[in-house]
């Protein structure tokens, strides 16, 4: 049907209505809720962009992206979709650094500015936001207190030693020869010896080239020869330049590079136990995208060490003791003495005539400021170019020596340096103590009777002990114990609960059997203890004896063991009110006994039994308490 010409013509109206309402541009100061919601900057990342003095700066590390978050809208939705700059014509801030990037709006509130690689190193840039920067309905931005520059910096380089490698001195002790590891007197760590190439490494890229001019060795520039490192760390690409140089290209290559690694080799001569520095000196120009050294970087290189005969590679001082000893406080565990030698010895020089330099003595009186020294004779011989080997039978446990080396021009080192005068001390360890029997579950023990009665015998295994102290175990001992009593059995039963402060010849008298460790002997021995069933079929064994001084000083027994030797075996059958016990030969298929004492005993806790009863099996080997 058709529509009538008035009704038409109204709804052409309303259409051309909503059109012109659609397109006509908003006023500035008519942005939507501008006046409650104004375009402010609300949280930022780094937060010290925001909450720090207009003095501080703001510091970049590794990767980090500087992001903004705002209250409202900037750029309306979808408005960078497509579009080649991908930031909707909307920038809301500006960096002055020399870091390459990219900047765009993760949402219509949030932009964020991602660094193609890592921070460049020394960066002193600033941050100025765009103060003429409004929504897309025409909101302008509300700083308030925050300053349009925030300075921004970044860490500084550093450079420290990876390694420093010499041909020669491997060669000279057998690939012994250790840069960063000797003795206290040593000048190290590095030590660079004439043919040395010592690794650099460094936080970010430095240009190979640029660092061969500007390295300076003890102050003095264009004293190194710089290369590349056969196995170069990671680059950012916008820093490397063509492929990664293989070994055998290594050295041939353009310095015209920027790397985190450098071999250098150093164009003068070190002077012998000296120290050097190698320094960029600050304000310099290291690539093309960090900023100027902000300060000084340097490392500490040092030349040959002295020809001195540490007794082993890691030989050093006890902590807080003028005395040395192997490896720090551990003392020599053996009669063979390792003498290490830094750059082995020179072709002209035997280990024979090495030897002759040597002595060693035993100190009679370590503690004395001054001590006679009992000379010990020894044999030297070479294990490997870079270690000797002191052969001391005389060595003895838990005491102190002395060893040393007269200094001599004509015995020389592999670089030719005459070996100088040292002495050194240390201890022996001392002879483990121990006295040791075997290891039970419980202290009670079953034996079953042999045949022919035979005597148990019970072993124990001593340590050599030189002197006698109160704390020392020296005897073991064992008593046969009779149950013909209540009296007996109940001391038995308490030994079975409760061995403290326990002193069994206060209990049962002089022993039956008794062994004695020999003093001053150096070898472990064996003492034994012979349980006889014919006195008893059960046995109380100790070793003796510990000693408690607080209090009321006293002794006391220790690894008290109950050992039974029986043919009998017992079960029971417990209730609240009566405990049958049933008693049979563990032999002759588990016969009943006639006329076997049973004792019931009940825990009080502390220590403590009280005898709940006593009973005698019948002719079925039971009974009941």
């Amino acid at each position: 049907m058709p529509m009538p010409a008035r009704a038409a013509a109204w709804r052409v109206a309303l259409v051309m209505g909503i059109i012109v309402m659609t397109v006509r541009p908003c006023k500035a100061a008519n942005g939507f809720l501008a006046d409650s919601l104004p375009l402010r900057i609300v949280v930022t990342t780094p937060l010290d962009i925001l909450s720090a003095s207009p003095e501080d700066k703001a510091m970049m590390v590794g990767s980090q992206a500087l992001q903004v978050v705002f209250s409202r809208p900037v750029i309306a939705l979808g408005s960078d979709f497509g579009a080649e700059d991908n930031f909707g014509g909307k920038i809301p801030f500006n960096l002055t650094c020399n870091a390459p990037g990219r900047f765009r709006w993760v949402t219509t509130t949030i932009a964020r500015f991602d660094p193609t690689h890592d921070w460049p190193t020394d960066l002193d840039c600033s941050l100025i936001w765009n103060a003429n920067l409004t929504t897309y309905d025409g909101v302008p931005l509300q700083l308030g207190d925050t300053p349009v520059r925030r300075g921004l910096e970044t860490r500084g380089l550093t450079m420290d030693i990876a390694g420093v490698t010499s041909e020669m001195a491997n060669n000279l002790t057998g690939g012994l020869w250790a840069p960063d590891v000797g003795a206290p007197w040593d000048q190290l760590p590095w030590e660079v010896p004439p043919d040395g190439v010592i690794t650099l490494r460094f936080n970010y890229p430095v240009n190979l080239e640029i660092l061969q001019h500007m390295l300076a060795v003890g102050g003095r520039r264009q004293r190194v020869n710089i290369s590349r490192c056969q196995s170069p760390a990671f680059l950012p690409w916008v820093l490397s330049h063509g492929s990664s140089p293989q070994e055998s290209q290594a050295y041939n290559l353009t310095l015209d590079y920027n790397d985190t690694c450098a071999q250098v080799r150093i164009r003068m001569d070190l002077k012998i136990d000296t120290g050097y520095t190698l320094a960029i000196p600050k304000f310099q120009l290291y690539n093309s995208l960090s900023g100027p050294l902000r300060k000084t970087t340097f490392v500490q290189i040092y030349g040959l060490r002295r020809f001195l005969v540490p007794l082993r590679q890691d030989f050093q001082k006890e902590p807080d003791s003028e005395r040395n000893a192997f490896g720090g406080s551990t003392p020599v565990l053996y009669r063979r003495l390792d003498v290490w030698l830094p750059h082995g010895l020179h072709s002209g020089t035997s280990v024979s005539t090495l030897s002759k330099r040597i002595s060693i003595c035993r100190v009679e009186n370590p503690s004395a400021p001054t001590s006679s020294c009992k000379a010990l004779s020894f044999e030297l011989e070479l294990v490997k170019p870079g270690r000797a080997r002191m052969t001391v039978p005389d060595l003895m446990p838990d005491a102190s020596y002395s060893v040393t080396v007269n200094g001599s021009d004509s015995v020389k080192d592999g670089f030719g340096l005459p070996l100088e005068p040292s002495n050194q001390t240390f201890w022996t360890v001392a002879s483990p103590q121990y006295l040791v029997g075997p290891s039970t579950e419980g202290p009670v023990v079953l034996f079953e009777l042999a045949s022919d009665g035979a005597t148990i015998t019970w072993p124990y295994i001593a340590s050599s002990i030189e002197t006698v102290s109160d704390s020392d175990l020296l005897s073991v001992a064992s008593w046969p114990v009779r149950l013909d009593g209540d009296e007996t059995v109940y001391r038995l039963a308490q030994l079975v609960l409760y061995q403290r402060d326990v002193y069994l010849p206060n209990i049962f008298g002089r022993p039956a059997s008794q062994a004695t460790r020999s003093v001053g002997s150096l070898k472990s021995e064996q003492l034994t203890l012979d349980l006889d069933p014919k006195l008893s079929s059960v046995h109380v064994i100790h070793t003796c004896c510990g000693h408690r001084t607080w209090r009321e000083p006293f002794k006391f027994s220790t690894e008290i063991k109950i050992v039974t030797i029986s043919n009998l075996s017992a079960a029971f059958v417990i209730s609240d009110v009566e405990a049958t016990a049933w008693v049979t030969r563990t032999a002759a298929a588990a016969t009943p006994v006639d006329g076997s004492a049973v004792w019931l005993f009940a825990s009080q806790g502390q220590g403590a039994l009280a005898m709940v009863g006593k009973c005698t099996t019948d002719a079925e080997g039971t009974c009941t308490v």
